[in-house]
């Protein structure tokens, strides 16, 4: 996709993406778990010849719904999101754990989160990404989670 072409200031921008394809989970306890990793392998991330790098950025996608009771009252989701760069260890990209963004109250209730995080800093073309989310929840209910994830790279030709 062209993000703006010639006649336009500077030179054309264009975008490609990758994306994991979504992955469900059910989870029933308050302690913190961590949810099915997504890989984007080192084979598959690679940019186009003569492409140079503008912006990378990785879209997070999150949803919950409640399974079961006993989820009677607010049931508070904190989230992270973390990250791992060719097999060199997990580390945090953004923990929203101590003011949860997700929020459900009763059975059948759902919530979503997603946010653009800017990765170009951490990442290169022939790079193996790992991401994956750690939920912390206030209740013990059965939560379904979906999780993906979409890196999206914005470059120029040479």
């Amino acid at each position: 996709m062209v993000l703006y072409s010639a006649g336009a200031p500077g030179p054309a921008e264009y975008e490609t993406e990758w994306a994991t394809d979504p992955v469900v989970e059910n989870v029933a306890s308050v302690a913190l778990e961590t949810l099915t990793t997504h890989t984007i392998t080192a084979a598959d991330f690679v940019y186009l010849t003569g492409a140079t790098e503008v912006r990378v950025f990785l879209l997070a996608m999150i949803s919950a719904a409640a399974q079961a009771v006993p989820l009677v009252a607010a049931h508070h989701i904190g989230i992270t999101i973390q990250r791992q760069i060719n097999d060199g260890g997990w580390a945090n990209l953004i923990d929203l754990t101590a003011i949860p963004p997700m929020g459900l109250v009763g059975d059948g209730a759902m919530g979503a989160w997603s946010a653009p995080i800017d990765i170009a800093a951490l990442v290169a073309s022939g790079d193996k990404l790992d991401f994956r989310f750690q939920v912390d929840s206030s209740d013990a209910g059965s939560v379904n989670y979906t999780t993906s994830f979409v890196v999206l790279l914005v470059y120029r030709m040479a």
